[in-house]
């Protein structure tokens, strides 16, 4: 294994490096192919960006007049900055579970989780929501979520919540520009703009990589790098306290570790594996999640022990002396010990609880 690989430290040094920022204009275009907008005369990258600039502008016009529509319980018609027709917007509470995220949502809803939303979630849970989302009606009583999944994610954790919107028929050509707003307040990670380039791709919006980082005016090597990060295994994004704390280096790093050989694969899965299960009990029971360095530091660990180090699973073992209550002692394989006691009495439990207290100085949480 070589040593290149296993170096971290320019990586975690990184971890809080600024990744390259998605441009605000080079998506403005639903229902029209920048493959036939830079066919013709006007064909050089920087007119057509200079284009969509003139968009954005519009965009941002739209998006204050829906900030003034909140708080009012009459509808507001809008222009749409594309499609140039009039939409009735109006402010309701929607049951959360009508509710479907748009496949154009550029949010992986997978990797939304309490931690992940702990800058909203409290004041959402206590005092509602300060901004309303975005919907647009469907069929049968459902409703498209246009932006706003954060929100609605933090609203389904709150039981009898329902989720506040400005509704309206949105145009299929507005609704991808629509979908933005929230990501200019809590930009997306470099792993999901990774994902959204490579819909784009799919769909057909862009040809090639190349297309892409001339229209979204960004350098190759970051498109490139991008092309690269939709390679990542999701759980490795997933280990991570949000997306956005993995950085495009860090997960540089985990994408050729994965292709060194299949040792070194196995080696890396079945930790981001263990770390997950970690993650997910912490969560539960309120506990501080690790930071990105602290992540990406258990990742090389698991490389340089070489996977000789890491416990067997054991089975478990009843210990018992006499007029005493059982306890039995089982190891998994993420090192993680567990213990039952069987036949104890509460007052011998409350003793019990009361020893590990004082050994472990802990507090109830």
């Amino acid at each position: 294994m070589s040593k290149d690989l296993l170096d971290l430290d320019d990586v975690t040094a990184e971890v809080e490096e600024e990744k390259p920022k998605r441009s605000s204009f080079g998506k403005k275009f639903m229902g029209v192919n920048p493959a036939s907008m830079l066919a013709g005369k006007d064909s050089a990258p920087h007119m057509v960006g200079e284009k969509l600039k003139a968009k954005d502008k519009e965009i941002e016009q739209l998006k204050e007049q829906l900030k003034q529509a909140n708080g009012s319980s009459s509808s507001i018609e809008l222009r749409m900055p594309f499609s140039g027709k009039s939409v009735s917007f109006t402010l309701r509470e929607i049951e959360p579970s009508l509710i479907d995220v748009s496949t154009i949502n550029q949010r992986i809803q997978s990797l939304l989780n309490d931690a992940a939303v702990s800058d909203i979630l409290p004041d959402i849970r206590k005092n509602g929501q300060s901004e309303p989302g975005y919907l647009r009606p469907t069929k049968d009583g459902r409703f498209e979520l246009i932006a706003g999944s954060r929100r609605l994610y933090c609203v389904k954790q709150i039981p009898g919540r329902k989720y506040l919107a400005l509704i309206g028929d949105v145009p299929d050509e507005d609704i991808r520009h629509l979908s933005r707003v929230e990501n200019k307040q809590r930009p997306i990670s470099a792993y999901e703009t990774a994902m959204s380039f490579y819909n784009d791709i799919n769909s057909g919006i862009y040809k090639t990589w190349e297309q892409l980082a001339e229209v979204e005016d960004i350098a190759r090597s970051t498109a490139f790098r991008y092309k690269r990060l939709v390679e990542l295994p999701e759980v490795f994004v997933q280990l991570f306290t949000s997306p956005n704390d993995m950085s495009v280096t860090a997960a540089d790093w985990i994408t050729s570790a994965l292709k060194k050989d299949e040792k070194t694969k196995k080696l890396l899965i079945s930790k981001a594996k263990d770390l997950l299960d970690d993650k997910v009990n912490k969560i539960c029971n309120g506990y501080k999640l690790l930071s990105a360095e602290l992540v990406l530091k258990e990742l090389k660990r698991s490389l340089l022990e070489g996977g000789k180090s890491t416990p067997t699973r054991k089975k478990p073992v009843v210990y018992k002396a006499k007029g005493t209550p059982k306890f039995k002692h089982s190891l998994a394989s993420n090192n993680n010990s567990k213990f039952e006691i069987l036949d104890a009495s509460t007052e011998e439990i409350d003793k019990i609880k009361a020893f590990l207290v004082r050994m472990f100085k802990a507090e109830a949480q």
